[in-house]
């Protein structure tokens, strides 16, 4: 029987930020989700994430010694990574480093059963995929396989972008995915409302219900576990634009870290998001 593969947990949190420990606690039950086992996390203080690598030099070096000492296979970060910043650290730190998209793709990989359910988590794959192969093919081939690179859209990482590109095409126009295939926000929203006992429309255009919980959980899912950018989410919601967007979510991750029936109503619709 496999080992489990043992993770780092990473992130970073503004100058003047709390609620560190609950979002590693939330990144640690995706990671046992995921099949990894957490042997150790790490935070920094930083006013901004750094462009090229996300965590600064000297956290880097302390992530180097931790992964060494922990015997960790791969290092995961409670932020969603560009591609360049992802290449950066896997090739200072020689492990794989996977993003918080990149977790709970991997999770609905584990857990996709129907064909309709495959289809989905294979188109999302490949899209998420894209644009991250370059130089990444050499590092992960060594490296091997495990969390992160499995699914039912596995696909070889030194696998041409035309090939990958021609089935993220292709896969729009296979006759179960018209049916079925939707959107990542529209889950997000059909099971926040199926939650909160409202509808979508209710949750999309209701403008007193900008401070309404039921609308701030909408936009929070739709950021962490759909992994919407924020000008995608103005967009979805018909807000002013990005800034409040982050400033619903944040309210909303502030009442989530607090706990009580609102963190319940997020497990719930975690929970049901992975099935």
């Amino acid at each position: 029987m496999a080992q489990p593969e043992r993770a780092i947990l990473a992130g970073v949190i503004r100058s003047g930020g709390d609620g560190a420990d609950a979002r590693l606690e939330e990144l640690a039950r995706l990671a046992e989700s995921a099949g990894a086992v957490v042997a150790g996390t790490l935070v920094q203080r930083r006013a901004a994430p750094h462009s090229a690598t996300f965590l600064g030099a000297g956290k880097i070096e302390e992530l180097q010694q931790l992964c060494y000492e922990t015997s960790a296979d791969l290092v995961i970060l409670d932020h969603e990574l560009s591609p360049a910043q992802q290449r950066n650290l896997e090739r200072k730190l020689n492990l794989k480093v996977i993003d918080r998209p990149g977790i709970v793709l991997d999770i609905f990989a584990r857990r996709a059963r129907t064909r309709e359910g495959r289809l989905q988590v294979e188109l999302a794959q490949m899209t998420y995929l894209l644009p991250r192969l370059t130089g990444r093919g050499v590092l992960l081939s060594r490296l091997g396989g495990g969390i992160g690179t499995r699914g039912p859209g596995e696909t070889k990482l030194e696998v041409d972008r035309r090939r990958i590109r021609k089935r993220a095409i292709a896969l729009p126009e296979v006759p179960e995915a018209k049916a079925y295939l939707r959107p990542p926000a529209e889950t997000c929203l059909t099971i926040v409302g199926q939650v909160y006992g409202t509808d979508r429309e209710a949750l999309l255009w209701t403008r007193r219900g900008q401070r309404n919980e039921a609308r701030a959980m909408a936009m929070y899912v739709c950021r962490q576990l759909g992994g919407m950018k924020l000008q995608e989410i103005a967009r979805l919601f018909g807000v002013g634009g990005y800034s409040t967007v982050r400033s619903v979510i944040g309210r909303a991750r502030t009442a989530l870290d607090k706990g009580g029936p609102i963190r319940q109503r997020f497990d719930q619709i975690r929970q049901r998001l992975e099935r």
